[in-house]
């Protein structure tokens, strides 16, 4: 089946079924024109149109495949458009705050490699659900996420995923801090001090038990939460790599050690003028997904 064919076949139906003034629309000989709807039809195996005396009409096979060749040929005429667009293509990229640390060199190399997209990247976005439904409502093209492994995984049913790493969450603090000599600590344990990171869940299990925090600090911003680590006798709950970055630090297990996916997250079905800068990013993520998690690790 060729794109000629169905040009063809359009201006047929847009003629009336008027096989001599298609002829002449197109600059093409009647008999071409007649043999171009046999080979439709001998390949589609059913008649596109009835032969009703000097005139033909569409059968209703012929009905249905119009509506769908229209659709592709405007499709076809789309194209030169969407990828004059993609020429000034911009990726626009939501990543967790407590990620942006590991990810600029990576997208740096990214944007090396594709010099054509421009990434915008956005770490407004502190919360899981936040960044995945910015993607879901196209605010965001891609997101960078971190999400509990068992309880929170997104819907594979909306989005592409492509996990990274899976990491846990532990507490992390100065090698002079009363408890940087445990292995484990639990939640009534770090309670008596200041806790800073991503203490959401930290919080909520404290209150839980009916005691009262020290201090907590709701904050993504690694290097002032080294610096409260280093400078008070505070401890921070991080992803295992984040806490490996803090020089000069002891790493804990929490009691309730939570796991947790590190993952890039797009919509399945993005729309047609992101396509381009979807499947690079997507593309350039697969084939690096090692270096990525070098750069979780280190």
């Amino acid at each position: 089946m060729r794109l000629t064919q169905l040009k063809y076949f359009v201006e047929i139906c847009d003629s009336g079924g008027n096989m001599t003034r298609a002829a002449e629309k197109l600059h093409v000989s009647q008999p071409a024109l007649s043999k171009a709807v046999r080979d439709l039809e001998e390949e589609l195996g059913v008649l596109l149109f009835k032969r009703i005396k000097q005139r033909i009409e569409l059968t209703a096979d012929g009905n249905y495949f119009l509506g769908r060749v229209k659709d592709i040929l405007r499709q076809v005429d789309e194209l030169p458009e969407l990828m004059h667009r993609q020429k000034d293509a911009q990726l626009l990229l939501g990543i967790h705050p407590s990620l942006s640390y590991f990810m600029l060199d990576f997208l740096s190399d990214f944007s090396a490699d594709y010099p054509e997209i421009t990434v915008l990247m956005s770490n407004a976005y502190n919360k899981r659900h936040n960044l995945i439904e910015s993607v879901n409502s196209g605010k965001m093209d891609a997101a960078v996420v971190v999400f509990n492994s068992t309880k929170n995984y997104p819907d594979e049913g909306l989005f592409r995923i492509i996990n990274l790493k899976k990491t846990k969450v532990v507490y992390v603090v100065s090698q002079n801090h009363p408890l940087a000599g445990r292995k484990t600590v639990s939640y009534a344990d770090i309670a008596s001090y200041p806790l800073y990171g991503h203490t959401t869940q930290a919080a909520n299990a404290i209150m839980s038990m009916g005691i009262q925090a020290k201090l907590i600090v709701n904050t993504h911003d690694l290097r002032n939460i080294g610096v409260m680590v280093r400078q008070q006798k505070g401890g921070a709950i991080l992803l295992r790599e984040l806490a490996q970055a803090i020089p000069g630090s002891a790493i804990l297990e929490l009691e309730d050690n939570i796991s947790a996916n590190v993952a890039v997250v797009v919509k399945k079905e993005p729309p047609p003028s992101k396509l381009y800068v979807v499947d690079r990013f997507l593309d350039y993520v697969d084939k690096n997904k090692e270096r990525m998690m070098y750069l979780f690790s280190n």
